[in-house]
């Protein structure tokens, strides 16, 4: 008889310069790497602790989700659930989770990441799509839009991508 985690694997990978994220089958993220600014989804108030070397399974608001797709940026991260729900955690400094960095430099565990006008109105409202790279993240939505937070934005700002085509 096999185990419950002979069953479980990796569906999708990301990876940063200092952390790595997957996606597995059961719609669970796990993470290793650096952790210093919380990219990992916990807090580790010990320095010799933040690098983690085996995957850890992160939580926080994702617990309850199944998770599609992950992206890894310099020192943030994003999750995509299935129902087209985007979470982000880690550094803020620059924006990139587009919560005011004033209010959160850094973002300890996931949290719902709330683009303008993206949830709670209809399927194509939902994202679609997550990138992160450096100290932005990127998301498109159902309906073609494409939302970008950085340094230039304290929130989400929309770009208009009518005539580009998306490439997964």
């Amino acid at each position: 008889m096999l185990s419950q985690i002979d069953r479980v694997f990796v569906t999708q990978i990301a990876c940063s310069d200092s952390h790595t994220l997957v996606c597995t089958n059961t719609g669970s993220v796990y993470g290793w790497g650096s952790n210093n600014f919380c990219q990992l989804g916990f807090e580790s108030k010990d320095t010799k602790r933040s690098f983690v070397s085996l995957p850890r399974k992160i939580f926080g608001a994702i617990k309850n989700s199944f998770i599609e797709r992950v992206a890894a940026g310099k020192n943030h991260s994003l999750a995509l659930s299935n129902e087209g729900v985007a979470f982000g955690w880690g550094s803020n400094l620059e924006s990139q989770l587009g919560v005011s960095k004033l209010d959160s430099p850094v973002v300890t565990f996931p949290i719902k990441l709330q683009l303008m006008g993206t949830y709670g109105k209809s399927k194509k409202s939902s994202v679609k799509l997550i990138r992160a790279n450096g100290n932005y993240s990127l998301f498109l939505t159902e309906a073609k839009r494409c939302y970008v937070s950085d340094i230039n934005s304290i929130s989400f700002v929309q770009i208009s991508i009518d005539r580009a085509s998306v490439v997964n």
